[in-house]
């Protein structure tokens, strides 16, 4: 594994490889008390449920900074959870401290396929539902 990761600042026209590969994929869901995620299917119905992420210029460094080491380094991290701080309770995971207005937030490593065939599996899985 690399000891140092070096990211160019300055955005290739051309596009990254990981661009190219189509490989970058995430999936945000909402998770509600029962535990039931609230996907994509979910919004047709509801078009009004929003995911804001709100970050300091510094927080997006630290939290890159945490992303690209729990990825590339000897100790993989495949969970995170992060609470929002409160008097008597600051936590800081990932690199960052969740504000005390914030809800709690998961953050999972998960194999996808490349985004061509993850649509084509959402596809299928609308239309048998």
């Amino acid at each position: 594994m690399k000891k140092n990761f070096i990211v160019n600042l300055k955005k290739i026209p051309r596009g990254e490889s990981y661009e190219n590969e189509g490989k970058n994929v995430a999936q945000i869901s909402i998770q509600i008390p029962s535990n039931e995620k609230i996907l994509e299917s979910h919004w047709v119905n509801n078009p009004h449920y929003r995911v804001e992420i709100r970050l300091s210029k510094d927080a997006r460094l630290r939290l890159g900074i945490e992303l690209i080491r729990s990825a590339l380094g000897e100790e993989k991290t495949d969970f995170s959870h992060l609470y929002p701080s409160g008097k008597g309770n600051v936590t800081r995971n990932l690199g960052i401290y969740l504000h005390p207005q914030s809800c709690e937030l998961l953050v999972t490593d998960y194999d996808f396929d490349v985004i061509e065939e993850e649509i084509e599996k959402a596809e299928k899985e609308k239309s048998a539902s």
